[in-house]
């Protein structure tokens, strides 16, 4: 028989991210290291890093340097 419930449960929505997005907007700014941080070529993660910030509603700026990505979050009031 069918149950009565208070709330809707939530779905999770797509897979989870793999990398520690909020932990790097939060140190920004940093520089994320090829090899280490990242494997993808450089625009391509540059790309995903736009991106995430777009799904948290913050503004980043980045540089792509010698070894990696330069990150720089441009409203730090935004990440909490």
């Amino acid at each position: 028989m069918a149950k009565k419930i208070e709330t809707f449960p939530s779905r999770k929505k797509g897979r989870p991210e793999q990398y520690g997005w909020d932990s790097w907007f939060q140190m920004a700014p940093c520089v994320l290291e090829r090899g280490e941080d990242y494997t993808q070529p450089d625009n391509i993660f540059r790309a995903a890093i736009y991106k995430a910030a777009r799904r948290r509603d913050i503004t980043v700026e980045t540089v792509i340097v010698d070894y990696g990505i330069a990150i720089q979050v441009i409203d730090p009031t935004s990440v909490a």
